[in-house]
């Protein structure tokens, strides 16, 4: 009778990363100037331009209306903003 075999620890997967535009040019690329985007938003001009620069953090609610603004999963956009900081 053979002994069975222990099972291997594998280590889970990282997933690919995808190659994410900055949100200065995805904001171009929709064809929208950041002020028109601020407006559609509710928002001032200028807390947006902070909010790109990565000097302020949005709320979870501003996040959530900027990444479906731009056509993007909220996870991606976090990704963005994450590396507008660095």
């Amino acid at each position: 009778m053979k002994t069975p075999r222990k099972a291997r620890s594998r280590s889970p997967r990282k997933p690919r990363a995808r190659k994410l535009p900055d949100l200065h040019t995805l904001i171009a690329s929709r064809g929208i100037s950041q002020r028109r985007f601020s407006a559609d938003l509710g928002v001032d001009e200028s807390y947006v331009s902070h909010v790109l620069r990565g000097s302020k953090q949005p709320s979870f609610r501003l996040a959530t209306k900027m990444a479906d603004a731009l056509g993007i999963p909220l996870g991606d956009f976090r990704v963005m903003l994450e590396r507008s900081v660095r």
